[in-house]
């Protein structure tokens, strides 16, 4: 693994490759903590190849979170509603 990226931001805290094996389904839980990552950001996963098939090999990954509901300011929930009415 060589980065992953939220909104074009590293959030990895060392620099150079992290071991794939370090996501694995059975450790992720122990090692691994994503910061936030707000609706419409991009979650960009870089990652290198290092097997012996000369095509590659497919990568597959899933993320699984939880959306969270944050309280809006009063004027942004003013704002809100303004735009949600002119919409109608």
């Amino acid at each position: 693994m060589n980065d992953i990226k939220i909104a074009s931001k590293s959030i990895f805290l060392q620099s150079g490759d992290i071991p794939g094996d370090m996501f694995a389904t059975k450790s992720v839980d122990m090692f691994v903590s994503f910061r936030q990552a707000a609706p419409g950001q991009d979650v960009v996963v870089v990652v290198t190849y290092i097997g012996m098939n000369k095509e590659g090999c497919p990568f597959f990954a899933s993320m699984v979170g939880a959306s969270v509901k944050v309280k809006l300011p009063r004027q942004r929930r003013r704002a809100k509603k303004l735009i949600e009415a002119a919409a109608v």
